[in-house]
């Protein structure tokens, strides 16, 4: 009696999986989360009492003029505080930095007259003698201010001939102002030079 060897049985072969392709233009990796991908912002207790919250308060406002007052050194126009930002502020000031004006002395002037006409009140010649170049000293302070008054509107309606965002009372009063401060030490820092085209 013959004994048959029985033949092993064919293990099943497993199925092939599905080969995933590349989505084209992809990174290779998955994209992250939204939390993950953008960074953690520092979270600052909230203040304890009043105190806390006006010291904070204070520190902040401290900071934006320190800000501000870089950016006015240095002429950063992105920086300005509300007083000086605008195309129309601008403009002033490059008119009246560009000008040849004396509004500058009118301080300076007034520091030196005022002390010389108390110490001649005694005298009635000295101070008659002396009322002559107050009087002219003030004439041309005067024409100083029309002047660069006159000078504002005229390159306004120029630029602006459907008028401002700002009133044009507002906008004469900054460049007045801006003229009588001293040409070295104004804030912002001029752009142009006296006798040069307005930009």
């Amino acid at each position: 009696m013959k004994l048959r060897r029985s033949t092993p049985e064919a293990t099943p072969s497993p199925a092939p999986q599905p080969q995933v392709l590349d989505k084209p233009g992809g990174k290779g990796r998955p994209t992250p989360k939204r939390n993950a991908s953008q960074p953690r912002r520092a979270i600052t207790a909230a203040p304890t009492d009043r105190k806390e919250a006006a010291r904070r308060l204070r520190n902040d406002a401290k900071g934006a003029r320190a800000a501000q007052a870089q950016a006015l050194a240095s002429g950063d126009e992105r920086n300005y505080g509300p007083m000086h930002a605008g195309k129309e502020r601008a403009l002033i000031r490059d008119t009246v930095d560009a000008r040849r004006g004396f509004g500058w002395l009118v301080l300076p002037g007034m520091v030196v007259l005022l002390p010389i006409l108390l110490l001649s009140s005694q005298s009635p010649t000295a101070q008659a003698y002396l009322n002559i170049p107050v009087f002219m000293f003030i004439g041309l302070t005067i024409w100083d201010y029309l002047g660069v008054r006159r000078r504002i509107k005229s390159v306004l309606e120029e630029r602006y001939p459907t008028g401002t965002k700002t009133t044009t009372r507002l906008l004469v009063l900054y460049g007045v102002s801006r003229n009588n401060q001293w040409p070295s030490r104004r804030k912002p820092k001029p752009r142009v030079k006296v006798g040069d085209p307005i930009p």
